[in-house]
């Protein structure tokens, strides 16, 4: 069960690093 709560959390840690790139270029001309 630890690897599934860690696998859970890299895989949201990766869906927040990816949507915070996506804002960061959307605000960039």
């Amino acid at each position: 069960s630890v690897s599934a709560v860690a696998r859970k959390f890299a895989t949201s840690r990766q869906t927040i690093m990816r949507v915070r790139d996506e804002g960061s270029r959307s605000v960039r001309p």
